[in-house]
């Protein structure tokens, strides 16, 4: 019988990793909605990313030499999460995910994170049940949205926003930063995001002066995540308030626009000031529902807004 291993993953695994992960999707596009996709491939931009980010750590599973799982780790200070996992469909209920996260909690429990969990699709009960049986548990829901830049934005409530063009993020700005992080959550600490976004050439991170003394700021992803995707991410948003961050999107999306993007992809938790409301106001439509799982510590309200999520 052939014997499995988990590893840490290196640069050298990132084709067959690519071809793994977008074998899973396909399945899971046609096992779970019945839809026939082709084979959606992660950039490699992408995972080198992933890879090389300050704590990070990925693992892979190989079964006499082949890669049939994955598994990425994240650190933001003190808070550990871990997605995507992926499994190959022939080699799922066989206990290598279970592996995998095992092997994943290990290593974010050695990095002394506080708060540890993940995010999955809320519709699959299958996840839910798999990460109930490890000890995680269910807390509040965490939003995908999408902009279509193509499509008006009838039933919008709000007005279009006037903001100063913000500037790009210097030096000076990151301590201002980490102090209003860890407001939100004790411990929490994005600079990881700030380098790699930076060092990778993933988009930009700007800063919006607001009404008061806070770093208003963003980080806007512009690269493809997927092979041939046309849209920007909104990797990470602070704001003091509802009104700053309504504007600052504003301006993400007219930056995107002018890039030659043709949407923008948003993904955020429940306990912060924006809601979900606000953002289908501004045209956003919702694309799916996500369920956060804790295994150690718990989450934050904050009645700043923080659009930020646990998932790769």
């Amino acid at each position: 019988m052939p014997e499995l291993a988990i590893s840490p993953m290196v640069i050298e695994d990132i084709d067959d990793v690519r071809h793994m992960q977008a074998l899973v999707w396909q399945d899971h596009f046609l096992k779970e909605r019945g839809q026939e996709v082709p084979l959606l491939y992660r950039s490699r931009q992408n995972l080198e990313y992933y890879l090389t980010k300050e704590g990070n750590k990925s693992f892979v599973a190989r079964l006499d030499g082949t890669i049939i799982g994955a598994i990425i780790c994240h650190t933001w200070g003190s808070i550990g999460w871990f997605g995507p996992l992926e499994v190959l469909p022939q080699y799922q209920g066989q206990g290598i995910g279970k592996r995998l996260v095992k092997a994943g909690m290990e290593f974010l429990d050695s990095q002394g994170c506080s708060v540890t969990g993940l995010e999955t699709m809320v519709a699959s009960t299958r996840n839910i049940g798999f990460y109930t049986k490890q000890g995680f548990r269910p807390r509040r829901s965490s939003f995908v949205l999408f902009k279509d830049f193509s499509q008006s934005c009838q039933g919008k409530k709000e007005g279009r926003y006037e903001i100063e063009a913000p500037r790009k993020v210097e030096e000076a700005d990151l301590e201002p930063m980490k102090d209003l992080w860890n407001t939100i959550e004790p411990g929490l600490d994005y600079s990881s995001e700030v380098k790699s976004t930076r060092e990778h050439e993933l988009g930009d991170i700007w800063i919006f002066d607001g009404d008061g003394e806070y770093p208003n700021h963003v980080i806007l992803h512009t690269y493809e995540l997927i092979d041939g995707s046309m849209n920007s991410i909104v990797k990470l948003l602070v704001a003091e308030n509802r009104d700053i961050a309504r504007r600052m999107l504003e301006w993400c999306e007219e930056h995107s626009r002018g890039l030659g993007k043709k949407g923008m992809f948003l993904r955020f938790y429940e306990g912060n000031a924006l809601t979900l409301q606000d953002l289908l106001d501004m045209g956003f439509t919702l694309t799916g529902t996500l369920v956060r799982m804790l295994m150690k510590g718990e989450d934050q309200d904050t009645d700043m807004v923080h659009v930020s999520c646990w998932s790769g």
